[in-house]
Formats: C-alpha cells, sequence, structure tokens
C-alpha cells in the first residue's frame, strides 16, 4: 500500500495518496510487531502528506525524525526521500541558515555516492531556497543543473520538474522567449512521459502566453482549461487570463482583479503586471502593486513596467 501511495504522490494525486496511506497506518496497528523498516516507510509516507498539505513547520518536525530514524537504520533511500522534502518545509518555516546547510551537506553527499537522479532532485528543490533569499541568478543555475542531471539519467519527470521551475522562474523576470519554449518543454514531457494531468503545464504555457499577448493561442488554450474542475486560486488566475486573450475592457478587468489580492504575492504581481501591460492597471490598485513590487527580489527589477 505504501507503493500506491508513492505512486498516487508522484501523479500529483495527493488525497489520495493521502487516503491510501491512512488506510496503511490502520492495518500496521493491526500487527502485533511492526517491522520497524515498515514503520519508518509508513512514517516518512505521512510526513509526505503533511508536506503536500502545505504544514510546513509540522511537516519540517516529522521529516526531520524520519531522516534522523532512517539514518540510524542505514536507511539511505529514506534520508534521502525525507530531506528532499525537509529542505523546502524548512525554507517555508522560515529556518533558512538550517536549510542551507541541510541541501549543501545533501547534494554533497549524493554527488559522492554518485546518485545522479537524487542530486538533480536536490538541486532542483533548492529553488525553494534561493526564491526565498532573493538569489535569482542561483535559482536558475541550479535549475539547469537539476535539467542537465535529469537528461543524463533519462529521466523524463525530473527534467520537467526543473524545467517548469525555470520556465516560471524566467516569466517572472521577464525573458518571455526563453520562458515559452521551456514551458512547452514541460508540457510535451508531461503529456509523453507524466504520470498525473497535464493541467499545471498548460496553466503555465497559458500565463507566458498572456504575458506575450499571444491572444489566439491563449484563447485556443483557455478552452480547455475552463472547462475543467477550477479550484479557486487557479479561477481568479484564468478570470485574469481571459481578460487578456479578449481584450476586454476596463468593466471586465475590474472584475477579474477584484479577488486577485487573496492570492500570493508572487502571483498578484504576475497578474497585475497583465493588467499593466494592456492598459488597466491604475489608481490605488497601481500604488499598492507597486509598492509590492518595490521589496519584492525579482519584481523590484522591473518597477517601470508597471
Amino acid at each position: 500500500m505504501l507503493e500506491q501511495a508513492t505512486t498516487l504522490d508522484l501523479a500529483d494525486d495527493f488525497s489520495g495518496s493521502q487516503e491510501v496511506t491512512a488506510i496503511a497506518r490502520e492495518r500496521l496497528g493491526e500487527l502485533a510487531a511492526p517491522p520497524p523498516g515498515l514503520a519508518l516507510e509508513l512514517a516518512f509516507a505521512e510526513a509526505r502528506v503533511t508536506f503536500r498539505a502545505r504544514r510546513f513547520p509540522e511537516a519540517a518536525a516529522a521529516l526531520q525524525a524520519v531522516a534522523d530514524a532512517a539514518r540510524a537504520q542505514h536507511r539511505e533511500d529514506v534520508e534521502t526521500a525525507a530531506e528532499l522534502l525537509l529542505g523546502p518545509s524548512l525554507v517555508e518555516a522560515g529556518e533558512l541558515d538550517q536549510a542551507r546547510e541541510m541541501f549543501s551537506q545533501l547534494i554533497a553527499r549524493l554527488d559522492a555516492r554518485g546518485d545522479r537522479f537524487h542530486l538533480g532532485a536536490a538541486y532542483g528543490n533548492r529553488a525553494w531556497l534561493w526564491s526565498a533569499l532573493g538569489e535569482v541568478e542561483r535559482n536558475a543555475d541550479d535549475q539547469r543543473i537539476a535539467v542537465q542531471l535529469a537528461r543524463e539519467v533519462g529521466h523524463a519527470l525530473l527534467e520537467r520538474a526543473a524545467t517548469y521551475n525555470l520556465a516560471e522562474d524566467r516569466l517572472w523576470q521577464g525573458a518571455s522567449d526563453e520562458a515559452v519554449r521551456l514551458a512547452r518543454r514541460s508540457l510535451a514531457l508531461q503529456q509523453s512521459h507524466g504520470e498525473g494531468a497535464s493541467r499545471f503545464d498548460r496553466l503555465l504555457l497559458a500565463r507566458i502566453l498572456a504575458a506575450r499577448l499571444e491572444r489566439r493561442e491563449l484563447g485556443e488554450l483557455l478552452i480547455t482549461l475552463t472547462t475543467e474542475d477550477q479550484p479557486p486560486d487557479e479561477r481568479i488566475v484564468l478570470g485574469v487570463l481571459s481578460a487578456v486573450a479578449e481584450d476586454a475592457d476596463n468593466a471586465r478587468w475590474e472584475t477579474a482583479l477584484a479577488e486577485v489580492d487573496t492570492l500570493d504575492a508572487a502571483h498578484r504581481l504576475e497578474l497585475a503586471h497583465l493588467a499593466a501591460i494592456t492598459g488597466h492597471l491604475s489608481g490605488d490598485r497601481r500604488t499598492d502593486i507597486i509598492a509590492l513590487a518595490s521589496i519584492d527580489s525579482i519584481w523590484s527589477r522591473r518597477l517601470t513596467e508597471f
């Protein structure tokens, strides 16, 4: 069952993975003497569920406990898997120095033992740290290394993850030519090799097309996205993208932007930038966005675009 939970997690079916993990916990409790290795793997699966639920301080504590126990049991596989999620959890929990040290040690250890697959994953996940620190160039460098390592080992899903992250980073930096190439590559990898849906990749491509004001292709892509179930945050993003695609008037833009403030800062700035380049960002909203952009590591370099 734990293998099934991992498979569902890799397919982005986090709720399914959580359900299977809960059943595994019940069945493990029925055993008089659970094998230590099985108990460790279940503890990791439960910590992973907590991570996917974005309860990062709780996840960091659980993943650290799993990594420590795995090290004591000489289970390098579980220790590595736990630390790959521990790093981002520490970043989100505000423990940046601890995350930096952990990533440094993990990357050195994986490199020393020639584990190219997990080394690529570690470089890819360290993007969380560089993003939090505003280290734009280091972030891009790590993602490029992750892409190269994924190609070396022939792992399409690892390449897709790093390519996706790099495409989004280049979008936010205004390098739309490279961003759109990377997004198309990410989508192609997910469609040809992915276990899960391609929705995230299609949405990223739509965001980049909107930034490039390529309205025809954007409109065609939005048809596939708006006919599927939409989580609340995505519905807000799609509303703004649709306003770009349809070259909407001021009234439509006001409606589209009304809920943008509920999103995280990065996506608020991205969507506000779309309003700005189409001539629909003004007044207090523009003042607030410029103030937010001025303290952002990436968008502070693009203030004149608002």
